[in-house]
């Protein structure tokens, strides 16, 4: 959980604005001793291992969060060198939903006196978000030296009008491939899918819509001419 009272204000010069104030008093607040932000997170997962024989184990994990934030605080914007407006600024809750997992298999073998690691496996997230629509209010003005005191403003009731989504899937084989203490190889493949959604009135969201899929082949080679020095390449 957090819960910070007391934001200090956030300043923005006008479009008109000539002199801007050179240093703050941080001990002085110059927005509203009522306005906050908070927050709340919820993280649970599990995970295991397993070694299945002397060749092949199994390892796989999951977990699950879960976030909602609010805040509200004052927007400040310089009038001249000395006065500043106060706008009340509400975001209303906010909701955040995330779940990732992976399943591998490992198998460690050897092809004659070649070593190798394989992995096969799943990799997956989702991410959900959904909120509201900002709510704003001009207080009214104040001075550096004698910032106004403004009565609490209600807090805003919005319907959840925005919403967006990622979805990542990612499906990958991988052999590590020992040919002698100083050269190694590392081949590979990746499919990986990216699902993107969004809707509701912010356009940014509106138009995220996309999807695709898409193979990765995956090559590197590591070679060591000494114990301390390695010299290496890839290609993704």
């Amino acid at each position: 959980d957090l819960s910070m009272q007391g934001l200090q204000a956030y300043f923005l010069p006008a479009a008109n604005a000539t002199v801007i104030p050179a240093a703050f008093n941080p001990k002085k607040q110059y927005g509203q001793p009522w306005t906050s932000n908070e927050s709340n997170k919820t993280q649970v997962g599990i995970g295991f291992e397993s070694k299945i024989n002397s060749i092949f184990s199994l390892r796989a994990a999951f977990r699950y969060n879960d976030m909602w934030r609010k805040y509200y605080y004052i927007a400040a914007q310089f009038l001249d060198d000395h006065t500043y407006s106060e706008k009340y600024w509400d975001s209303p809750r906010q909701f955040e939903t995330t779940q990732s997992g992976y399943a591998y298999l490992d198998a460690k073998f050897n092809t004659s006196s070649v070593k190798h690691v394989v992995t096969f496996g799943y990799a997956g997230n989702d991410y959900l978000f959904k909120r509201g629509v900002d709510v704003n209010v001009v207080l009214g003005n104040s001075t550096m030296s004698s910032p106004a005191s403004y009565p609490i403003m209600p807090d805003s009731v919005s319907v959840l009008t925005t919403y967006g989504s990622q979805d990542i899937r990612n499906l990958q084989l991988n052999d590590r491939i020992i040919i002698n203490e100083s050269l190694q190889a590392f081949v590979g493949v990746n499919y990986s899918t990216l699902h993107q959604t969004g809707g509701g009135v912010y356009t940014g969201w509106s138009t995220s819509n996309f999807r695709q899929s898409k193979f990765s082949p995956n090559f590197s080679l590591v070679y060591k001419p000494v114990a301390h020095v390695s010299v290496y390449g890839s290609y993704m």
